[in-house]
C-alpha cells in the first residue's frame, strides 16, 4: 500500500514538475512575441535566448522557426536561416509564411525570379493571407506586369468583399507596375563624343518594350559655336570630359551650373545628370533625326 502510494506521489511530483517547465516554456515564448512584435528584438542571439522551443507554434499558427529563420537571414545566416523555414514548412505546409519570408528576403536581394518562385507558391498554399497576397503583387509589380495582378485579385475578390485592404493593396501595386513599365535600366552606358552632342535633343521616357514617350515641349540644343538653349533660354557651354559647364553669354567666366552626360546606342538616349539642393536628377533626351 505505502508503496503504491509513493508511486502515486512520484508520477504527480514528475507531472507537477513537467506542468511547470511547460508553463515556464509557453510564458518565455509568448513574453518573446510581445518583444518581437514591439522590434525590441534586433539579432539571433537575441532571438535565441528569449525564445524557448516549446511552444513551436504562435496563437497565428506561424511556426517559431519560421520567425527564427527570418532574423537569421537578417542575420546574414542564410543556411541556418533555410533549414529553420524548412523546418516550420513541416510543421504548418498550409500557410506558406516560410515561402513569405523567403520571398520577401530575395526580393531585397534583388533575385526576383527566385522571389517570384516562393511568393506564387505560398499564395498558392494560402490565398487568403494578405501578405502572400501583397508579396506576389510586389512581385508582379517589379516586373510592371499588370495583367497577373488584376488576375490575382480577381482570384480572391469573391471571398474579402467586405476587407477593403486587399482592394487597396491591388490598386496600389496595379499603380507601382505601370510605373515599372518605364523603369528602364541603362546597361550600355558610354561618353558621347562632341560632334555627336551637336543637335537638337527631346525629353524622353523609354519604355521597357523599346518605345518612348517623347515630349517635344521640352528641347535642348548644343550649338557648333559652343550655345547651348534650352527652350527659350541661351547659355555658353564648355565640355570637359563627361562634363558640361554653363555660363551666361554676358559673363563667360562665370560658371552657372554644371550637369554630366552619358549616352545609351542600344536606346539612342543621352542622360543628363545634374544636381540641385543637394538632389541628383537625371532627365532623358533623344536626338531629332
Amino acid at each position: 500500500m505505502k508503496k503504491s502510494i509513493l508511486l502515486v506521489n512520484f508520477f504527480f511530483i514528475l507531472i507537477s514538475i513537467f506542468s511547470i517547465v511547460v508553463l515556464f516554456s509557453t510564458y518565455k515564448t509568448f513574453s518573446a512575441l510581445s518583444n518581437l512584435e514591439n522590434k525590441q528584438i534586433k539579432s539571433s542571439d537575441e532571438f535565441d535566448k528569449q525564445f524557448s522551443y516549446f511552444p513551436n507554434i504562435t496563437p497565428a499558427s506561424i511556426p517559431v522557426d519560421a520567425l527564427r529563420g527570418a532574423i537569421y537571414l537578417a542575420d546574414g545566416k542564410s543556411i541556418d536561416a533555410k533549414n529553420y523555414l524548412t523546418k516550420a514548412s513541416l510543421i504548418n505546409p498550409h500557410i506558406g509564411y516560410s515561402d513569405y519570408i523567403l520571398s520577401n528576403w530575395y526580393y531585397f536581394k534583388g533575385n526576383i525570379d527566385s522571389s517570384y518562385f516562393y511568393a506564387n507558391r505560398a499564395f498558392k498554399l494560402w490565398p487568403k493571407s494578405l501578405d502572400n497576397f501583397t508579396m506576389l503583387n510586389k512581385v508582379y509589380a517589379n516586373q510592371g506586369d499588370t495583367l497577373n495582378i488584376i488576375n490575382t485579385y480577381i482570384e480572391v475578390k469573391d471571398f474579402f468583399k467586405h476587407r477593403p485592404e486587399y482592394y487597396n493593396t491591388f490598386i496600389e501595386h496595379y499603380g507601382y507596375a505601370k510605373y515599372a513599365y518605364f523603369n528602364v535600366t541603362y546597361d550600355d552606358l558610354i561618353s558621347i563624343s562632341d560632334s555627336d552632342l551637336i543637335g537638337k535633343w527631346y525629353k524622353v521616357i523609354d519604355k521597357r518594350d523599346g518605345g518612348a514617350i517623347m515630349d517635344t515641349t521640352q528641347t535642348i540644343s548644343f550649338l557648333r559655336n559652343k550655345n547651348f538653349l534650352s527652350n527659350n533660354d541661351s547659355f555658353l557651354y564648355r565640355k570637359i570630359n563627361d562634363t558640361v559647364l554653363l555660363s551666361r553669354l554676358s559673363n563667360p567666366k562665370y560658371v552657372l551650373t554644371k550637369f554630366s552626360l552619358s549616352y545609351s546606342p542600344k536606346r539612342k538616349t543621352l542622360l543628363v545628370k545634374s544636381s540641385a539642393n543637394s538632389m541628383l536628377s537625371t532627365r532623358y533626351f533623344k536626338k531629332v533625326e
